[in-house]
C-alpha cells in the first residue's frame, strides 16, 4: 500500500534573528534554556517585546507551537502507527522542507519541551531536508 504524504505548509519555524540576540527577552530565554540565541526558535508569547521593538512582523513569524500541535496529532494517528504516513513540514520564511521521522516522540507541551527538543530549522542539507531530532 502506498504511503499518504502529509505536508504541513507555511510553518512558522524560525531561529531568533541575530539582531535580537542582545534583547533582554531573548537573553533571558536563552539563559533559561541554556542555549545560544541562534539555537532557539522565535516564539511570540516569549519574544513579543523583542519582535515589536525590532519591527519583526507578528503575522508569519514566531509560532512553532502550532506546528508542534499539528505534529502531535498526526504522529498519534492510527495510520502513522501502521507506518502509512510520510510527514513533512515546509517552513514559511526559510523555504525548507523538513522530513519528520514517524517514530519520533514529541513532548506534549511545546514551550516546556523546547529546552531539549526543537526543530533544526537553522540547519539544512543540499536537498533542504532536515530531521526532527531529540537532544
Amino acid at each position: 500500500m502506498n504511503k499518504i504524504r502529509i505536508l504541513i505548509a507555511d510553518a512558522e519555524i524560525d531561529p531568533v534573528p541575530e539582531k535580537l540576540w542582545k534583547h533582554p527577552a531573548i537573553v533571558s530565554d536563552s539563559k533559561r534554556r541554556r542555549r545560544h540565541p541562534s539555537k532557539i526558535l522565535l516564539y511570540i508569547p516569549i519574544h513579543y517585546t523583542a519582535m515589536t521593538e525590532h519591527n519583526i512582523p507578528l503575522e508569519g513569524f514566531g509560532r512553532p507551537d502550532i506546528t508542534h500541535r499539528i505534529l502531535l496529532t498526526v504522529l498519534d494517528h492510527p495510520l502513522n502507527k501502521k507506518d502509512l504516513l510520510e510527514i513533512y513540514v515546509y517552513t514559511r520564511n526559510r523555504g525548507e522542507l523538513i522530513w519528520i521521522n514517524p517514530e519520533v516522540r514529541l513532548p506534549l507541551d511545546y514551550y516546556r519541551s523546547v529546552s531539549y527538543t526543537h526543530l533544526r530549522a537553522h540547519e539544512t542539507s543540499l536537498h533542504l531536508v532536515c530531521r526532527l531530532l531529540l537532544e
